[in-house]
């Protein structure tokens, strides 16, 4: 049953396979098996170009058991490399499943069964029951994004059910499901995880670059949206088209209003292509297009360009024809693809060094997907070095030192359109992206985005802690000036006149403060002094004066209370305090347990209510 207890699996030791592993690949499959100690099926995230299928092949050689390997994708060029890259790192080519081949057809018979077979997930559908679960110990889904369907999920519980023990490794560069689902229906744990910024920051992966190329005629406002396979929310590629250059209705358009359709369609593909080809300088791109119609419009556009070459491909283009486009990509004899319903996925060729987003998304999936197309560098470049170190410098003096995304705005509306900020960001607010992003819509020049990103955080950093300095001087300016004048009224006070406040309100001969002691106690001095007075002010009065001036200060209330605690606050009144020091009234306020004083602080507010400051 698939409810008992997993036995635990001790893999065979790593090494034994041809191809050399990454520290990173190797880091994942031990991670892997280390998860399936307590989870039946567990997920490894890794960059599109970080080697997916080699986490899989080196999985699947270190299965201690004797019992087969499954690898499920829902793509034939997928499982044509999987099948490629299997055999070059384990020596045995795997089994195959899918449409027209089968496993029986291509050498493998009953007896001579490879320990790995590859099928479709759409020919599992049709096929799966002739698969016996307990032949199988090993279940991987390539591109896991996907395994919420419930075409995968009704694999995964068609082998678990007739095999408990068998275990489940999902792989994938883009886990984004809004819904979780893909976690969820198989995967109970996430073994590990690498994002492409970690890819690049260690010279497995090639810097990216970004430009935003404002384009006046694309208004999105009023796209709508819906779920795209991801499970995100995305804009409908048929409203993309429309404003991206796409098809145009026949129904009911005059040959005059059918002739301006094409014409502002072309004019579109004009503004995409442009900056594309200027860009590009004669290097190889990948343009992602959202409609068929708009992949073969801007083909053929960009073709007109001197010297540029132009090729579309579709989902519907023949095997044999879309093997030959890419043949001749590969060689350099087209210099760029543009693509539709296909490229976002198991399109592995290094040499793309710019990448236009001539189909704007919402998905952060769909869009890592379009970026994964360019980020790979040159093969056999970086596996020689060691270091990050090295290999971001081997990166760097490469003909290759990074790749450039195009993304075309332009009135976006209330869609939020996914940008390589977004994805190499990492935790960096949502608003510091967006003012990058503006800026760099601004200027229109191409930049690194992390480093623009760390450039502008540094920028806001030091206007906001230029802000904190100048307000602190400003507070300290004026605490200054408070200082300054509460001397010059205590001055007046007890050095110009003195008031005897037992002479009926009768005002002293006016008389400067005596040098010697009036003869009040040390007591009495130290009282007034807690009081607020000045302590050669406080000196200078008789015993009887002391007294009098003591009893006085005693009996404030409200805003003219006295704080008597020690501290920076004594002998302030309340709003002597709320003058200079709001913050420090408030604390005051919370934390003091002197009833008296809470009393009176509730008697400013009140005072403060009515006017009274």
């Amino acid at each position: 049953m698939a409810g008992e207890p997993l036995i635990e699996v001790v893999p065979k030791p790593g090494g034994l396979g041809i191809l050399k592993m990454r520290p990173y690949q190797s880091d994942a499959v031990e991670a892997a098996y280390q998860s399936w100690r307590h989870h039946a099926a567990t997920l490894i995230v890794l960059p599109t170009g970080c080697g997916k299928t080699v986490v899989a092949a080196e999985a699947i050689m270190r299965w201690p058991g004797e019992g087969r390997a499954l690898f499920i994708a829902h793509l034939r060029e997928i499982l044509f490399q999987t099948q490629d890259a299997i055999e070059r790192h384990s020596g045995e080519r795997p089994g195959m499943e899918m449409g027209v081949h089968r496993e029986g057809t291509m050498g493998h018979g009953i007896l001579d069964r490879s320990q790995v077979l590859c099928a479709s997930i759409q020919t599992l559908q049709t096929r799966m029951e002739r698969l016996r679960p307990d032949e199988f110990d090993l279940l991987i889904f390539d591109e896991a994004h996907h395994a919420a369907a419930a075409s995968y999920r009704r694999v995964w519980q068609y082998f678990r059910e007739g095999n408990p023990q068998i275990r489940g490794l999902l792989i994938t560069a883009t886990p984004n499901r809004t819904d979780n689902l893909s976690l969820r229906a198989i995967a109970t744990d996430c073994a590990f995880d690498m994002q492409i910024r970690d890819a690049i920051d260690d010279g497995w992966l090639v810097p990216v670059r970004q430009m935003f190329i404002q384009v006046k005629e694309l208004d999105f406002s009023h796209c709508r949206t819906r779920k795209n396979k991801a499970g995100e929310t995305d804009l409908t590629d048929d409203d993309v088209a429309r404003v991206m250059g796409g098809a145009v209705a026949d129904e009911g358009l005059s040959e005059e209003a059918r002739r301006e359709l094409i014409a502002k369609a072309e004019a579109i593909c004009h503004r995409i292509a442009e900056p594309t080809i200027r860009e590009a300088q004669g290097r190889q791109g990948i343009v992602f297009c959202a409609s068929v119609a708009q992949a073969v419009r801007q083909a053929e556009v960009m073709s007109r360009w001197p010297g540029v070459t132009a090729e579309a491909v579709i989902g519907s283009t023949e095997e044999e024809e879309r093997k030959e486009i890419v043949r001749r990509f590969r060689a350099g004899e087209i210099q760029f693809l543009t693509l539709c319903q296909i490229g976002t996925e198991g399109f592995d060729v290094p040499g793309v060094e710019i990448v236009a987003m001539a189909r704007p998304t919402k998905s952060e999936s769909l869009y890592k997907q379009m970026l994964g197309r360019g980020t790979r560098p040159l093969p056999g470049l970086v596996d020689k070095y060691d270091t990050a170190e090295d290999r971001q410098a081997a990166i760097a003096n490469s003909r290759k030192s990074h790749m450039l995304v195009l993304d075309f705005v332009g009135n976006s509306g209330k869609h939020k359109l996914m940008s390589t900020l977004d994805v190499l960001a990492g935790d960096m607010p949502d608003d510091l992206v967006e003012l990058v992003k503006r800026d760099m819509v601004k200027t229109g020049q191409s930049a690194d985005v992390r480093e623009k990103a760390w450039q502008k955080k540094r920028e806001l950093d030091e206007q906001a802690e230029e802000r904190r300095q100048q307000a602190e001087k400003r507070r300290q300016q004026w605490l200054e000036e408070q200082r300054k004048r509460a001397e010059i009224r205590a001055s007046v006070d007890y050095s110009v006149k003195t008031v005897d406040p037992f002479d009926s309100g009768s005002v002293a001969a006016e008389q400067s403060t005596p040098k010697f002691r009036g003869g009040c106690s040390d007591k009495q001095v130290a009282m007034l002094c807690r009081l607020g007075m000045q302590r050669e002010a406080a000196m200078a009065l008789t015993a009887r004066q002391a007294s009098g001036a003591i009893g006085e200060r005693l009996g404030r209330r409200g805003k003219d209370y006295i704080v008597r605690m020690s501290g920076k606050l004594m002998g302030k009144s309340l709003s002597e305090i709320a003058r200079i020091d709001m913050p420090a009234l408030v604390w005051l306020a919370q934390t003091t347990s002197d009833a008296e004083l809470r009393a009176n602080i509730a008697t400013y507010r009140e005072q403060w209510k009515r006017g009274v400051r």
